[in-house]
């Protein structure tokens, strides 16, 4: 009987997830053929039904060390964007938290009411 085994037959791709840059890729294929009993044949020769392998094609491509390279350089400034998002996001919201208090803080001051006592005459 035919037992595939996943790591020699299945067809691979592994992409690079920001540009989508294929870096390995393996494409396998194998066409079989049902053979089963024919009329033909004298009763002594009689055959089993199976499937019989009658192609196999494997092509892979995998990109070279100095490509990577390449790709990891000009993906580095991008790693750096993405954190310096985040810091300004962060800074734009401590700056938001420091008016708001301070606003609150300025009008409770200007709007505060002095006690006067009453004269008591």
């Amino acid at each position: 009987g035919m037992s595939p085994n996943f790591e020699e037959h299945a067809t691979i791709v592994d992409l690079e997830p920001t540009t989508g840059l294929m870096l390995r890729g393996d494409k396998r294929l194998q066409l079989n053929v049902r053979v089963s009993n024919v009329s033909f044949l004298p009763d002594g020769y009689a055959l089993r039904e199976c499937f019989l392998p009658i192609f196999y094609a494997n092509e892979s491509a995998i990109v070279s060390d100095d490509d990577a390279k390449t790709v990891r350089n000009t993906l580095a400034p991008l790693v750096i964007i993405g954190y310096l998002q985040w810091c300004l996001i962060s800074l734009g919201t401590v700056c938001l938290i420091v008016t708001v208090a301070y606003n609150v803080r300025r009008y409770r001051i200007e709007n505060e009411t002095i006690f006067v006592p009453k004269d008591r005459s």
